[in-house]
């Protein structure tokens, strides 16, 4: 569905999606960037979470991490190692970058500058003998103290795992270190809520932006200490999401997203792989699984009905399994969408406000009401619990869309 459908819009809608091209918007780096005072209402939140582990109610505990059947995650990663779906399908950018023009252009100079620069800290390589500063013992407080310092809201440490990289990266990955630091940046709240809306896109994307450029940081305070550190570029080099549940910074919700106990899903995740002898950190029962289970929001209220509500074992690991083909259009046609995002509870009012409503009433704290479910559609109506947008075929299931997904081939978390 196009931002214009007549007349002189119709004509701006064209011109920007001729514009939006990735080729384009890669030159885009050498213009400046948009005002801050113009940036600021959809600006990422700045500053370290204070994270403390919830208290679950009995009801919700089910285990730590993921469920994972090691075996066949092996067996599926020897038959048919993951794929990025942007290098299967090259023209999934252009086609979701054509929809999203008025997001991307005002976004792409300083995502585009980022995502060169995380790019460069891959091909730093400090001498053995140039090793400085904390004692290894020491190395974990003081890579989580610059972290804090640059604003990143967390980190977490965990293993390179060679299973969850892209089979484009793979050689790449193996000369880059053992260790993956995982940096989470909260976007903005308030245009969260706006969901689906520029606002709301651009709020995303700048956080993006914005947690490539501090990841650089880090991986660079890393290189002062004599170690390879690589930030990862836009799009990453693998999966985040198992990486950042193996080092104990949330669980994978029904969704298809991980939920940090402080900001649920609504944050952006950044990857650095280094060879610092960094101690991994351990999973933890959140109490998402069963939470997600009572809660199933993001299911009814999914516009093309894109997550399932139960899970399956999927390459080893227990998931909802989203459906691209449904979601992807979607997505590129309604300013990114995110429903899913949206109306989570645990988004919008937090981990655990929601698990101690839980706790005393047995309900999920705003399920069924307005205020969590209902949003304004790019069809100009309000729809609230109970009422999903009817999609023309021709909107979920567009004619310059011709992506078939194989399952193997799909990503996991």
């Amino acid at each position: 569905m196009p931002f214009f459908d007549t007349g002189p819009g119709r004509v701006v809608d064209r011109a920007g999606m001729a514009l939006a091209r990735p080729s384009v918007l890669r030159q885009l780096r050498h213009l400046p960037s948009l005002p801050s005072w113009f940036r600021r209402r959809y600006a990422p939140t700045m500053g370290s979470w204070r994270v403390v582990e919830p208290r679950v109610p009995g009801p919700l505990a089910s285990g730590p991490g993921i469920r994972r059947d090691t075996r066949v995650e092996d067996e599926a990663f020897a038959r048919v190692p993951l794929q990025d779906l942007r290098v299967q399908h090259p023209w999934l950018a252009g086609y979701t970058l054509q929809h999203m023009w008025s997001v991307a252009l005002g976004v792409s100079p300083r995502l585009q500058r980022a995502s060169r620069r995380s790019q460069a800290t891959s091909a730093t390589r400090p001498a053995e003998a140039a090793r400085a500063g904390p004692a290894v013992a020491d190395l974990n407080a003081a890579v989580t103290s610059r972290a804090a310092d640059l604003g990143i809201s967390a980190i977490g440490i965990a293993a390179y795992d060679p299973r969850y990289t892209f089979l484009e990266h793979a050689a790449e990955c193996a000369t880059l270190g053992d260790r993956v630091i995982v940096c989470l940046l909260e976007q903005n709240h308030e245009s969260t809520q706006t969901i689906p809306s520029t606002r709301a896109e651009r709020g995303a994307l700048s956080a993006y932006a914005k947690l490539m450029d501090l990841a650089s940081d880090l991986a660079e305070y890393l290189h002062g200490l004599g170690y390879m550190a690589a930030a990862e570029p836009l799009g990453g080099r693998g999966i985040a999401i198992q990486y950042a549940v193996a080092a104990g910074l949330g669980q994978l919700g029904l969704n298809g997203q991980l939920l940090t106990p402080v900001a649920g899903s609504r944050c952006r995740i950044s990857l650095i792989q280094t060879n610092a002898p960094l101690v991994c950190g351990e999973p933890k029962d959140f109490g998402v699984p069963r939470l997600c289970d009572a809660c199933q929001v993001c299911v009814k209220r999914c516009p093309v009905g894109a997550i399932p509500g139960s899970r399956t074992m999927y390459r080893g690991v227990e998931k909802s399994k989203i459906n691209t083909v449904r979601c992807w259009p979607v997505v590129a046609q309604a300013h990114g969408c995110a429903i899913c995002m949206k109306v989570c509870p645990v988004q919008k009012y937090g981990l655990q406000p929601v698990l101690d409503e839980f706790g005393r009433t047995g309900e999920v704290l705003g399920k069924g009401t307005d205020a969590l479910e209902g949003f304004d559609w790019i069809d100009g109506d309000h729809y609230g619990p109970g009422s999903r947008p009817k999609l023309r075929p021709a909107f979920t299931q567009p004619s310059d869309f011709p992506l078939v997904v194989e399952r193997d081939h799909n990503q996991a978390p």
